[in-house]
């Protein structure tokens, strides 16, 4: 589980929400040492570096979007310097979009608004509020010498490039795969509402990079969201995550009615709900349209926008790779070069040119669909002064001369 949240640091900003990963220990649990090792193969970590002023640390965040690492979070909030910016990051940065709004430093009449989104990890001795949005872990104290003995080996291990190396590789080459499973995951009995969407990412990853760790990690976050909301479900959570997953929500538009019935709604809550019960929650939810010869017409509008509102439905479809992570790929297959102020993406394979990054991306995707189109030359080679000079693949592309 802990392995599927480092993975996410390289993915974080193609999900909506990204979990906190929060140790809770007494001292001497190992908190430090899972901080040390996250340091050492996250995505671009701040190894437990915090800013002395506000402004610096909310640019930071912006400009890098680091996973940024909080030891001991309760003392830091009592920080007089940055103690409210701490309060306000994590207040605002589990979910994409969310903004920490300042008054520019040296001139309290501008508004700024910092971009707050980033994987954090966060370690306490005690409970707090932050758990709400975060992966619990509950570390235990031991006193077997060998613990000690590894901690020790952290500090020139020199494994963890080749772990980091790895990582980034896995990200480049399952983004894809892992983003339809994340669009594709529902809620279930036991897991709903804001508690699955913070699980969500993590489920995602384990489903395609640790299949047979998938039910596992499913489990324990059911039976860790019981625990924490004490055995306690919203009845109203319960009934739209049993409409959202019988309904064809694809068929829902604003000017229609969902008709239903309340042994249906039992049925599919699987908790078999009194009919009074589900009748209140119908209301409170103000879906009901009218009741009529034992069916229940919802307002299909509303319904949308509830499935909006609670996290079941997102605007996913027109998502794009990351662009960090779209950079790399890049990167990887182009060598760029410059001449008079102009720069050029050069294919490593079939030396095309291109003279946009934009354009790279797009001969990436077309030989992703067509391997043969990106073929290396035999004896050709591009000159910068000749930036209309249409490679093979483009002619291929756009049905040149020999009309393939």
């Amino acid at each position: 589980m802990i392995d599927s949240w480092i993975l996410g640091t390289y993915l974080f900003p193609m999900f909506t929400y990204y979990p906190y990963l929060y140790f809770r220990a007494e001292k001497g649990s190992g908190k430090g040492t899972n901080l040390q090792i996250i340091s050492r193969t996250a995505w671009n970590p701040t190894d437990k570096f915090i800013a002395s002023k506000e402004a610096p640390l909310f640019r930071l965040i912006e400009k890098a979007k680091p996973t940024l690492i909080l030891d001991e979070y309760p003392r830091l909030l009592r920080n007089p310097f940055i103690g409210p910016a701490i309060e306000s990051i994590l207040e605002s940065g589990s979910e994409k979009g969310g903004k920490v709004i300042r008054c520019k430093e040296g001139n309290p009449n501008e508004i700024e608004h910092f971009d707050v989104y980033c994987p954090k990890v966060l370690a306490s001795r005690r409970a707090t509020e932050i758990e709400e949005k975060s992966i619990v872990i509950i570390l235990t104290k031991t006193t077997d010498v060998r613990y000690a003995e590894r901690r020790k080996e952290l500090d020139y291990n020199t494994d963890f490039e080749r772990i980091k190396e790895g990582l980034l590789r896995i990200a480049l080459s399952y983004w894809k795969e892992i983003f339809e499973v994340y669009k594709q995951l529902k809620p279930t009995k036991h897991l709903t509402g804001r508690e699955f969407n913070f699980w969500c990412p993590i489920l995602a990853i384990a489903k395609v990079i640790f299949p047979d760790k998938y039910d596992e990690i499913l489990k324990y976050a059911e039976e860790s969201t019981k625990s924490r909301l004490g055995e306690r479900f919203e009845i109203e959570d319960i009934v739209l995550t049993a409409l959202y997953n019988n309904l064809d929500i694809d068929s829902l538009s604003s000017d229609n009615y969902v008709v239903v019935t309340l042994k249906e709604l039992r049925e599919w809550t699987e908790h078999q709900l009194h009919h009074n019960t589900i009748n209140s929650a119908l209301s409170n939810l103000k879906l009901i349209n009218k009741s009529r010869a034992g069916k229940i017409y919802l307002r299909a509008e509303r319904l949308l926008e509830l499935f909006k509102e609670r996290g079941f439905i997102d605007n996913l479809e027109n998502e794009e790779l990351p662009g960090d992570l779209k950079i790399l790929e890049i990167s990887n297959n182009f060598d760029i070069e410059e001449k008079d102020g102009h720069y050029l993406w050069i294919c490593k394979n079939c030396q095309a040119c291109f003279s946009s990054p934009d354009d790279a991306w797009d001969h990436l995707e077309a030989k992703k669909a067509n391997p043969k189109a990106c073929k290396k030359p035999e004896k050709k080679k591009y000159e910068f002064d000749d930036l209309t000079q249409q490679s093979d693949l483009e002619k291929a592309l756009l049905g040149g001369d020999n009309g393939d």
